[in-house]
């Protein structure tokens, strides 16, 4: 797990949650570990950020798992130069909502105007890799029919593919319409 992570970055949802090491210790307590694997605290405010990376040297990596060990149990090795810790400072972006509707109403009814959308635009917020890309995000298909009143329907919106680390709020949007009737004369 990762503690004290600065306030200006977010984890990941692309962590690696295993890291493999040597322990030296007596026969008995070198069992456990290997039947019961320990959970570690791995402390992210100790991270440099390098080559376009959060991570941790292999010092401080070894440092803060043997605080973590008992006294009998030593740390002999780390399989790592450096510990990479997938973590970015959030971007926030506006994107307008593209409604993805199909309305058909009764005879003698029709739609008046379009289709408002509440809110028009929502705030997406995540890697600059993801958010960047975003020009709009659309609704999930709506179909109403044999319509003869107004209508409201709260929606929720589609994320496209490779936004795993980024977040919409609100996540639904309100699609409402006015429906009158007319005469043919």
């Amino acid at each position: 797990t990762y503690s004290n992570i600065p306030d200006t970055l977010v984890l990941s949802n692309n962590l690696n949650p295993t890291l493999e090491a040597t322990l030296g210790a007596s026969g008995f307590q070198l069992l456990y570990y290997q039947v019961v694997p320990k959970r570690m605290s791995i402390d992210a405010s100790q991270t440099l950020y390098q080559n376009g990376q959060y991570q941790l040297s292999a010092a401080a990596l070894q440092e803060q798992l043997e605080r973590q060990l008992p006294q009998n149990v030593s740390l002999l090795r780390v399989d790592h130069n450096s510990l990479v810790i997938d973590m970015y400072r959030p971007r926030t972006k506006k994107v307008p909502v593209q409604p993805v509707i199909t309305l058909s109403c009764q005879q003698n009814y029709r739609a008046e105007g379009t289709p408002i959308i509440t809110p028009a635009q929502v705030t997406v917020t995540g890697p600059r890799h993801e958010v960047d890309t975003l020009t709009a995000l659309r609704t999930a298909p709506v179909v109403l029919e044999q319509l003869f009143s107004d209508f409201s329907v709260d929606v929720s919106l589609i994320l496209p593919e490779g936004l795993e680390n980024s977040t919409v709020a609100p996540p639904k949007v309100n699609i409402s319409g006015k429906v009158v009737k007319f005469s043919e004369t």
